[in-house]
């Protein structure tokens, strides 16, 4: 399904964002795959739809609830990524550039609602995974 705005595609932009903070660092998706372990750390971004803000008066934005789940390889690899991101978020406030994909849109702000922390751990065949779950609020624009 495609969760669009007025133009804004809401995951993409997220996934986006993130991707390009982390790099080759960490894979950023909107769902965990089958090759998931193979590809860790893996951070899950689902953004869901919001509520319209704003009126005909002022530049239109939509408030998006996103959800982050992060998957890795020990609670330590967890916790430094869980920083790193929420650092990363609080940082994204306000027109000064950083939030702003071309052709995608913009996040004109941001309002961390839960950091990123310790839901569960798991052995598997292939290795252990341990998962944090936070999520976030994002204002949105055309860019």
């Amino acid at each position: 399904m495609t969760r669009q705005r007025y133009g804004v595609d809401g995951n993409l932009l997220a996934v986006t964002l993130i991707q390009n903070h982390f790099g080759e660092r960490a894979t950023v998706a909107v769902a965990a795959d089958v090759d998931t372990i193979d590809r860790l750390p893996f951070i899950v971004v689902d953004a869901a739809l919001g509520r319209k803000v704003g009126d005909s008066s002022v530049a239109m934005a939509w408030q998006w609830s996103v959800n982050t789940e992060i998957l890795a390889g020990s609670i330590d690899e967890c916790g430094d990524i869980s920083d790193e991101l929420h650092e990363f978020l609080e940082g994204l406030n306000g027109w000064d550039g950083r939030g702003i994909i071309p052709g995608i849109g913009a996040i004109t702000g941001v309002e961390v609602t839960s950091i990123p922390t310790k839901t569960a751990s798991s052995e598997l065949p292939a290795g252990n995974i341990t998962q944090f779950h936070g999520s976030f609020d994002m204002l949105t624009q055309k860019a």
